[in-house]
């Protein structure tokens, strides 16, 4: 489904800050609508204009009644349904109607997969952020097997520069999808040297995809439904097929605007190609299953549920610059890597970067155990007790 940008839309933020509610589904992102009334920071209630019948509710059967908006909108709070609203065709041609247990294709939005895994994989002591990109893989040029590392791919800094995608080419088995994309992966080239950001080149999403699978004995497509689609419960994802996309009536079709302009079934139409700029000449349906490392196929309640299962574990992002930090090898620097240089990994990981370079021949630094504080230093305290004793107020008379 092709998102449309409206000038009178609800912000992204601004609905996942109304007091921690997760949301899921396709938005359209703008401005607050006229009427809604803003809600304290911090606040932990649910905010009216969430609840069925509120502002974001008109909102959205507004769009979806102007024919800009197609999709499913989930709204939870605390593991409970605040609000759910379902509009428009999941497939036209068959007369389904997208409802709850639709699943829509995530396409960019599942590259931050790709890094979990790779985090689990480091996580687990089986590859090292500073590993470079030879240790898992060959058929690289030289200088990108040794100088680019795992965190240059994860973290967008690898300096590569991605090849042309022949978007016209219709794939028609897995194994032509892997066999493609490691191919097309070696044809990358280093353009800056590694540490410098590249926006996420397509190269840096379908190495760090392969080195999950060379890492994990398996598909990378496999080992993120096992390890973490199934891990997190969510029972309607998964990497499906253009042939289950055609046939299975909970996958929505993806409806994109021709060049001749209107809307076609893109699955159903190959021949047809998207005219915006920022996907030229592409068409979904091309591909028989995602390229490893993107994509995937969602529902709503599937998103709600591993963003509530993160922040059960108090806080995905912590977690991961935990990992981060911790699988860093002090004695294996990257080149390229400035001193206190640093750089996001996944969204969530707030800017955790490598550690800082010590100059050669400098030892790193013992830690010093923590000294444990007498009674008597503390200010106060005298003798093991907390406060100076008091003279004693001398008994009231006649007090027995």
């Amino acid at each position: 489904m092709e998102e449309s940008g409206t000038a009178h839309g609800i912000d992204r933020r601004r609905l996942l800050g109304w007091g921690g509610l997760a949301a899921a589904g396709v938005v359209a992102a703008g401005a607050a609508p006229a009427g809604a009334a803003p809600h304290p920071p911090g606040d932990d209630r649910i905010p009216p204009d969430t609840l069925p019948g509120g502002a974001y509710d008109r909102y959205l059967a507004n769009l979806a009644a102007e024919g800009e908006f197609s999709g499913v909108v989930l709204l939870s709070h605390r593991g409970r349904t605040v609000l759910s609203r379902s509009y428009g065709m999941a497939d036209e041609e068959r007369g389904i109607a997208n409802h709850e247990g639709t699943a829509f294709s995530l396409s960019s939005a599942g590259k931050p997969f790709r890094a979990v895994a790779l985090l689990q994989l480091a996580q687990r002591g089986e590859l090292r952020l500073s590993d470079p990109v030879g240790a898992f893989l060959t058929g690289f040029p030289k200088d990108i097997a040794e100088q680019v590392t795992v965190y240059h791919v994860l973290s967008g800094t690898s300096g590569l520069n991605g090849p042309d995608e022949d978007v016209q080419r219709v794939f028609t088995s897995r194994e032509e999808v892997l066999e493609y994309n490691e191919q097309w992966a070696r044809r990358a080239k280093l353009v800056s040297p590694p540490g410098t950001p590249t926006d996420h080149a397509g190269a840096e999403v379908a190495i760090s995809a392969q080195i999950v699978a060379a890492v994990a004995g398996t598909t990378y497509w496999d080992y993120v439904e096992e390890h973490i689609f199934r891990r997190c419960g969510m029972t309607g994802t998964a990497f499906c097929t253009r042939p289950q996309w055609l046939t299975d009536e909970h996958i929505a079709h993806p409806y994109m605007t021709a060049a001749g302009g209107g809307q076609v079934d893109a699955v159903r139409h190959l021949d047809q190609s998207s005219p915006l700029p920022y996907v030229l000449g592409k068409n979904p349906g091309r591909a028989f299953i995602d390229a490893p490392g993107d994509g995937g196929f969602a529902t709503a309640p599937d998103l709600v549920r591993v963003r509530e299962r993160a922040a059960r574990r108090h806080g995905a992002g912590a977690a991961l610059r935990r990992v981060v930090h911790r699988t860093q090898d002090p004695a294996r620097r990257c080149a390229g890597w400035p001193s206190g240089t640093r750089h996001a990994v996944v969204r969530g990981l707030r800017r955790a970067g490598p550690p800082r370079r010590r100059p050669v021949g400098d030892q790193p630094r013992r830690r010093q155990p923590r000294r444990r504080r007498r009674l008597d230093d503390l200010p106060g305290h005298r003798l093991g007790r907390r406060h100076p004793r008091q003279p004693r107020r001398p008994a009231a008379a006649g007090s027995g």
